[in-house]
């Protein structure tokens, strides 16, 4: 049977996310213009690209862009999941 990963702590994920090595991530879509949102969005065997730490957003962009041409951003409050574990704070 399989167990369920432990969840990860939201500065945990943070702070693996700072390593530069590949991961996984799963986060609510937001439409600040619409004021809709709940849709998920997962982004998967990416890196770290840059932070905006004013906004509270990651950019990353697919492990095997060199150039950085396929950046995505994402509010950090809106993971839902890091690696398959739940993110809590």
């Amino acid at each position: 049977m399989n167990q369920p990963k432990p969840p990860i702590l939201l500065n945990e994920a943070l702070e693996a996310m700072e390593a530069k090595k590949p991961f996984s991530v799963v986060f609510r879509k937001y439409d600040v213009n619409r004021k809709k949102g709940g849709e998920l969005a997962e982004l998967s065997n990416v890196v770290l690209h840059g932070s905006d730490w004013g906004n509270a957003t990651r950019t990353v962009k697919p492990a095997d862009d060199a150039n950085g041409d396929n950046l995505k951003a994402f509010h950090i409050r809106l993971m839902v999941f890091f690696n398959n574990r739940r993110v809590i704070w």
